[in-house]
């Protein structure tokens, strides 16, 4: 697999010897329908369109120990049971494919997972076999029961930018959360979305290829982040496009909201696990209710 900038206009190559495809099956949008993905307030090319369709589902599985900035899990799990010997059930909220609920079930949990794209939640049923998996928008999942940890992580509450959907899912993490749990928010803050600006690259490996441009409108606080991808099926490859936005969600968006629902809220660094600072791209928000 390698890595590499490309410019605006550059495309994978086709027969070129770079390793891309050589055949092109016709554009197909990942599921505009929203079936196998959540719609998100667009705007710019293309207007709404679902994201984690199959092919990026399938580059994002294959790519999380990467993308996700490192296994935050075994910090997570420490932290809970620091402040709870007792806590047995988890909820990981935009679970994608599951790699988080396999290592919590691998720690004892019983775990659950809730995700708005069903080609994810293939994934995670293969991770994470035991798991209990729903495919539901996180601002109404209709879940029985109360957990003693619920995790959104991986900047996914990111992606609620309409007026009143985090306040939506703070509330439903309030009506699962079990007294004495634990909720833990992993949120993209303006300074690290801002660093994305103008940034484009592309991961090639022997069945995929995906190209990335990202952008940030910084009136609105939202990324961009617009999406070619090629998936090997056959002999051909499969063309998808996605367009992703993220409102940037800081400290002081977060925990008075937190504070709102009862809990005693404290945050760190999400890259480093220390200290949170001003200038931290990625902040872990945790909510703790009373006993």
């Amino acid at each position: 697999m390698e890595s590499r900038r490309v410019g605006g206009a550059a495309t994978p190559g086709h027969g070129d010897g770079s390793g891309g495809p050589r055949e092109v099956e016709p554009l197909e949008r990942a599921d505009e329908r929203g079936v196998g993905g959540v719609r998100l307030a667009g705007g710019g090319r293309g207007g709404d369109v679902s994201v984690f369709g199959e092919g990026y589902a399938a580059e994002y599985d294959a790519r999380w120990p990467d993308w996700s900035g490192g296994d935050i899990t075994p910090f997570l799990i420490d932290r809970v049971r620091r402040k709870s010997r007792t806590a047995n059930t988890w909820l990981d909220l935009c679970c994608g494919t599951g790699h988080v609920l396999a290592r919590v079930m691998a720690a004892g949990f019983a775990a659950t997972g809730v995700d708005a794209s069903r080609h994810q939640l293939v994934h995670a049923k293969r991770h994470a076999p035991g798991a209990k998996l729903h495919c539901a928008n996180i601002c109404d999942v209709p879940l029985k029961g109360r957990f003693d940890v619920i995790t959104c992580l991986g900047g996914n509450i990111n992606y609620l930018t309409k007026r009143g959907e985090l306040q939506r899912a703070l509330r439903r993490m309030k009506r699962h959360l079990a007294p004495g749990g634990c909720v833990v928010i992993d949120t993209n803050t303006a300074v690290g979305l801002a660093a994305t600006a103008g940034m484009e690259h592309a991961q090639c490996s022997a069945d995929r290829v995906l190209i990335v441009t990202m952008n940030y409108d910084e009136a609105r606080r939202l990324g961009h982040w617009y999406l070619t991808g090629f998936m090997k099926k056959g002999r051909l490859y499969r063309r998808y496009e996605e367009h992703h936005v993220q409102r940037a969600w800081e400290a002081a968006d977060l925990e008075p909201r937190m504070t709102q629902m009862g809990w005693r809220v404290s945050r760190c660094d999400s890259d480093t696990l220390g200290r949170a600072r001003k200038d931290s791209n990625r902040l872990m928000v945790f909510g703790y209710a009373a006993g």
